[in-house]
C-alpha cells in the first residue's frame, strides 16, 4: 500500500501595527526564544488556497490562534514518507507551538483511527507506532520508537497531546494513575449530572460536601484539595501522614458519579514556599536568562512591580513580582491586583527600576488566595489591557464567574515580564481547602483553574505570580499562582480563580468587577 501524501506548510502570524505603548521595550527569553511559527499538516486536496505569501487558516484548527484566519507562509513541501529524516531534527516540522489540521480534533465525532486524520496524525513525528485518546478524547497519546527532538507542539488539531517511546520514556499519560478509593462507597449523588456543564460553584459544594463526609466518618484524614480533571476524574488530595492503602475500605471510590483517586499533598510537587504561612513576603527563585524590568509610565496587566523585603540583621531585599489587572468596588474605588507574598511587610508597592516611584500601598487582602489589592497613588495611570503578541492585543472583558460553565480543553493566555506571552490548555480545576484549624465553622473553599503548558516546556519562574490569565473571549479566569516543574503532574500551572473576587454575602464581603 503507498503512503499517502502530506502537505506541510510552516506558517507565522501576520503582524498588524499596534501603538508602541502596547509593545514590550524588553522581550522575555522564554518569549524570544520560543518558536513563532505554526505547522499546516494535510493532504494535497486540502491544501490551503495562497494569495502571494499568505494563505487562508479558515478550513483548519485551531483556526482562532490567527488574526481574521490568515498566515504568512514560511516554507512549504510535501512529502510520501512518514516525517522528516533525523538527521533534519534541528529544523524539523513539529518544532512549532501548534500544529494545524483539516478536521477539528476537539469535536468528539472526528475520529482518529481511521482515514485522513488517521494518516495525518502518523505523519508527524518519525517513528509512530501509535496514536491513541483516552475515554474522555481531551487529549492524544503518541507512542514513537524513539522519543523526537525537543521542543514539542502544545497542540495538534486543537488538542493536547502527550508523547512517550516504546519503553515509556517520557510521559504515557497527561494525568497520573487513579489510586482508587472504594468504588462500593458513593457520595455527592446528584450533585452533578454527566449532561449538565460543571461550574465553580457546583464543584465548590462538591469539595465542601466531601470534606464533610471525611470529617464525619474518617477524623483522622485530613482533606486538603479536591481535583477535577479532563478526564472526567476526581483526585483526592490528603495530607502527607495520611496512610491511603490502610484507609481504602472508608475512601469513597466516586464523587458525584465519577471515579475518585487519592494522593498525598507532597506527590504533586507544588512549589515549597506555597505552604509557609503567612504568605508575605517569600523570596522567589533565582531567575536566569532576560526578563522586562522596564520603568513604564503607564501601568498595565504585566508589568514588572517591587516591595521590600525586610531582613533580620541586613538591608531589605527587593521581592519582584506581576500586576495583575485593575477591579473596582460598587463604590467605585479602583484597585490593582498583585500577590500577596510578593509584597513586604510596609505594604509598600513601587515600580521596578525606579524605586522612588511609589505604585500605591496593599489595601486588602482576600484572605487565603494570595491576591492583594493596592490602592495606587494618585498621578498612578493604568491601563487595564495587556501588551500586544503578534501585533494583537487582547481585550479584557470581565472577570470569570461562579455560575460560569467549567470549559476544559480550551485556550488560556498569559503575559508576564518574566515569560512575555504564554499560551496553555486549560485541563483541570481544583478546591482547596483553607483554614487555620481544620474544624472550624468558617472554612474557605479556594476556585483554581489548571493550565497544561506542553510537555517538557519552559520553567515558569515564580515572579510570574499575580499575572492575569485569560481566555479567547477576553474573560479574566484567574492569576497566576505556581508551576509544577517535576513529578507526575509536571507541565501544570495552577492559578487562583478570578471568580473569588466576587461578592459573598456569608462573609461581608461586596466583591469587585473588572474596571473597564
Amino acid at each position: 500500500m503507498s503512503t499517502p501524501q502530506v502537505v506541510r506548510v510552516a506558517i507565522s502570524p501576520v503582524v498588524t501595527s499596534t501603538p508602541a505603548s502596547y509593545k514590550r521595550r524588553v522581550v522575555p527569553s522564554a518569549e524570544a526564544y520560543a518558536s513563532k511559527r505554526s505547522l499546516i499538516l494535510t493532504t494535497p486536496t486540502k491544501r490551503p488556497a495562497k494569495q502571494g505569501n499568505q494563505l487562508s487558516v479558515e478550513r483548519f484548527y485551531p483556526k482562532n490562534l490567527f488574526l481574521r484566519h490568515t498566515a504568512n507562509i514560511v516554507e512549504e513541501f510535501v512529502h510520501g514518507h512518514a516525517a522528516p529524516a533525523r538527521e533534519d531534527e534541528n529544523k524539523a516540522a513539529w518544532h512549532v507551538r501548534h500544529v494545524l489540521l483539516p478536521m477539528n480534533l476537539r469535536d468528539p465525532g472526528t475520529d482518529i483511527f481511521h482515514g485522513e486524520a488517521r494518516d495525518l496524525l502518523y505523519s508527524l513525528f518519525p517513528g509512530t507506532q501509535n496514536v491513541t485518546e483516552p475515554p474522555s478524547m481531551s487529549y492524544l497519546l503518541f507512542q514513537v520508537k524513539e522519543l523526537p527532538k525537543k521542543p514539542w507542539p502544545l497542540t495538534i488539531g486543537g488538542r493536547p497531546f502527550v508523547i512517550a517511546d516504546e519503553t515509556q520514556q517520557g510521559r504515557v499519560t497527561l494525568f497520573p494513575r487513579l489510586n482508587l478509593g472504594n468504588i462500593q462507597i458513593s457520595i455527592c449523588n446528584g450533585r452533578f449530572n454527566a449532561q449538565a456543564p460543571m461550574t465553580n460553584e457546583i464543584l465548590r459544594q462538591i469539595a465542601a460536601e466531601t470534606d464533610k463526609y471525611f470529617e464525619k466518618n474518617i477524623p483522622k484524614l485530613e482533606f486538603i484539595e479536591l481535583m477535577f480533571t479532563s478526564d472526567r476524574n476526581f483526585y483526592v488530595v490528603v495530607a502527607d501522614h495520611a496512610d491511603i492503602n490502610s484507609l481504602r475500605p472508608l475512601l469513597p471510590g466516586k464523587i458525584a458519579g465519577c471515579p475518585a483517586g487519592y494522593l498525598r499533598d507532597h506527590e504533586l510537587h507544588r512549589p515549597p514556599w506555597t505552604d509557609r504561612k503567612p504568605k508575605r513576603p517569600i523570596a522567589p527563585q533565582p531567575v536566569s536568562g532576560v526578563v522586562d524590568r522596564t520603568a513604564y509610565d503607564t501601568l498595565r496587566p504585566g508589568v514588572m512591580i517591587s516591595s521590600s523585603k525586610l531582613v533580620e540583621h541586613g538591608h531589605p531585599s527587593e521581592l519582584s513580582t506581576s500586576s495583575g489587572v485593575l477591579v473596582k468596588d460598587h463604590h467605585g474605588n479602583q484597585f490593582m491586583t498583585a500577590t500577596s507574598h510578593g509584597i513586604g511587610q510596609n505594604t509598600t508597592v513601587f515600580q521596578t527600576g525606579r524605586p522612588e516611584r511609589t505604585i500605591g500601598k496593599a489595601a486588602i487582602d482576600v484572605a487565603f488566595t494570595d491576591i492583594a489589592l493596592v490602592d495606587l497613588a494618585r498621578d498612578v495611570v493604568f491601563e487595564n489591557e495587556t501588551f500586544e503578541s503578534n501585533g494583537t492585543a487582547p481585550k479584557f472583558t470581565r472577570l470569570a464567574k461562579s455560575t460560569d460553565p467549567v470549559r476544559m480543553g480550551h485556550d488560556c493566555y498569559l503575559n508576564s515580564p518574566y515569560t512575555g506571552h504564554l499560551d496553555g490548555i486549560i485541563m483541570m480545576k481544583s478546591v482547596k481547602l483553607e483554614t487555620a484549624m481544620r474544624f472550624e465553622a468558617q472554612k474557605r473553599y479556594i476556585i483554581y483553574d489548571w493550565a497544561w503548558m506542553g510537555q517538557g516546556g519552559t520553567r515558569i519562574p515564580d515572579g510570574t505570580c499575580g499575572s492575569a490569565i485569560w481566555d479567547s473571549d477576553g474573560v479574566v479566569l484567574g492569576f497566576f499562582h505556581f508551576y509544577i516543574e517535576q513529578g507526575p503532574w509536571a507541565g501544570h500551572a495552577a492559578s487562583v480563580s478570578a471568580s473569588e473576587l466576587e461578592a459573598n454575602e456569608s462573609e461581608g464581603r461586596a466583591g469587585w468587577i473588572l474596571a473597564v
